[in-house]
């Protein structure tokens, strides 16, 4: 670098820091494939734990759109309580004889896979982008004034 600036102290500030930002921009992405396939991997890995089949859930919302209508949270509700509360008004989601059922029968199992995969696949984007999605198609306000 010394030899190809001519000793220009100033260039060759730049060229450290042009070889620093290539090799960070190298280094970001790996790390960047790598949390990806991690990812995927861990919503993977949750949506066949506790089973939420977006292709199944999304079914069962278009053929009975008044399913969450019954779904209304009052504050300081736990978790547990929501997802009871879900599975009470019919969402299907979670493990039980039905949900075996539906899994072991042939060609279900293919649905099944493919709804896990559309579920892991969409948690990559992450909360942000979804709450955004929502918001630009639903029109959610925020508390108080606009």
């Amino acid at each position: 670098m010394v030899a190809r600036t001519g000793g220009n102290i100033d260039r060759i500030k730049g060229e450290i820091a042009d070889w620093f930002d290539a090799g960070m921009d190298r280094v970001a992405g790996v790390y960047k494939r790598k949390t990806q396939v991690w990812a995927l991997l861990i919503g993977l890995g949750l949506a066949i734990i506790l089973n939420v089949d977006a292709v199944k859930i999304a079914q069962a919302l278009w053929t009975q759109p008044g399913i969450m209508k019954g779904f209304t949270p009052p504050p300081g509700e736990t978790p547990q309580q929501a997802i009871d509360q879900l599975q009470a008004i019919g969402v299907p989601f979670g493990w039980n004889s039905k949900a075996l059922e539906y899994f072991t029968t042939n060609p279900n199992w293919l649905y099944v896979v493919a709804g896990w995969l559309i579920t892991a696949v969409a948690t990559l984007f992450g909360a942000p982008f979804w709450f955004d999605a929502l918001q630009k198609f639903v029109q959610l306000r925020g508390a108080g004034s606009r």
